[in-house]
């Protein structure tokens, strides 16, 4: 396969990878090529982040939706099928083809790990095993999977919505948790997820929150309706609260106004008597 001339493979040592994807082919050669930047008509560029000890969780999201997008995501998730012996000359093709999208996954990978993350894969022969090593690395054996799963089920029945703070930034403190516990195991529906964030909410949303179970939409409603609701509800408060300055001002300024009508007749009352 060939480049332009302005075209380079990204270093192992950058903090970002450029990944360009053809969208007019999907022959083998021409699926995809890493470039710093897209030069032909019809491909779209895509930074991905590169694996470091932080970004674990949101890295493996992206990397198992790019590897489908690949049709590589089963080579790594299975392994590289074993060719038996006397295959026929249509099995031996089809290994010949499974072992060049092995080895397109295992390049993808070496690309977007940074250097101590290399190294741990490295002396992996499969895509499977690379992807192995790091999945070991970060999420350990099962029963310390299961202890930190455990820890962080207390910590999001625990969470609550705190003063003062904005509803987009406590749903995506709660997606985040959430999507930390899928990754270790955890199965979590939108209704669970609405539910929980019914609970969680400050008081201020009370009357929305019985409004909504009242209704009896709980179990079909999906997040992005919830936050919806919530955040209409909020912009609604803030809207009451930019107007009721103005109305009570000019109450306590027609109140004044009524005072002062009073007093000139109870005046001009007593100058008839007098």
């Amino acid at each position: 396969m060939t480049s332009t001339s302005s075209s380079s493979s990204i270093p192992l040592s950058l903090l970002s990878a450029t990944l360009t994807f053809d969208i007019k082919t999907q022959q083998e050669d021409h699926v995809f090529f890493p470039l710093q930047m897209a030069q032909k008509t019809g491909n779209f560029a895509i930074t991905l982040p590169i694996l470091d000890n932080k970004n674990w969780t949101r890295w493996c999201i992206q990397m198992k939706a790019i590897l489908g997008y690949q049709d590589v995501a089963d080579i790594m998730e299975e392994g590289l099928p074993i060719l038996e012996e006397g295959a026929t000359e249509a099995q031996r093709n089809a290994h010949k083809q499974n072992k060049k999208r092995d080895c397109k996954a295992i390049c993808l990978l070496h690309q977007i790990v940074d250097n101590a993350h290399f190294e741990k894969i490295a002396g992996s022969a499969t895509a499977k095993e690379a992807w192995d090593v790091l999945e070991k690395y970060y999420t350990g054996a099962a029963q310390l999977k299961k202890i930190h799963l455990q820890t962080m089920r207390t910590q999001y029945e625990l969470m609550q919505m705190e003063e003062g703070e904005k509803v987009a930034d406590f749903f995506i403190r709660l997606i985040t948790h959430k999507n930390a516990m899928t990754a270790c195991g955890e199965k979590m529906t939108d209704a669970t997820i609405v539910e929980k964030i019914l609970r969680a909410v400050s008081p201020k949303f009370d009357y929305v929150v019985i409004a909504i179970e009242e209704s009896g939409i709980v179990e079909n409603m999906k997040i992005e309706e919830l936050q919806g609701s919530l955040e209409a509800h909020k912009q609604r408060l803030n809207e009451r609260i930019k107007i009721d300055p103005h109305i009570k001002f000019f109450k306590c300024r027609h109140q004044r106004n009524e005072d002062f009508v009073q007093r000139i007749r109870v005046e001009n009352k007593e100058d008839i008597l007098i």
